[in-house]
């Protein structure tokens, strides 16, 4: 059996702010976003984590306020949003729904 390598890079990346605290982690496959990241604001509270394919957004995507409380829930593939975004108040109550742009609380 003999194995090969297609050349491909995949490395683990910690990004930082000028000020020593985290930006963003995640993988990196030929340079490009791949699988889970998590970004975070300047206070080092989380700001949104998603999945990558290729540098594209691509399925869940949770998008947090700076004290990490849930704003939006948004879906993608391949870097376009599809499907049902939901977006939040502080309270946690739904504030919009939307599906592929149409505004679903309108109609209820």
């Amino acid at each position: 059996m003999c194995c090969f390598s297609l050349g491909v890079t995949a490395q683990v990346v910690k990004q930082y702010y000028t000020s020593g605290i985290l930006k963003a982690e995640g993988k990196l496959i030929d340079s490009m976003k791949t699988g889970p990241w998590k970004f975070y604001y300047t206070n080092a509270k989380l700001n949104m984590e998603a999945a990558y394919v290729a540098n594209f957004l691509d399925g869940e995507c949770k998008i947090y306020d700076t004290t990490e409380v849930l704003e939006a829930v948004e879906y993608w593939d391949k870097g376009i949003q599809t499907g049902v975004q939901k977006y939040f108040y502080a309270n946690g109550k739904i504030k919009k729904i939307l599906n592929d742009g149409f505004d679903l609380l309108k109609y209820v």
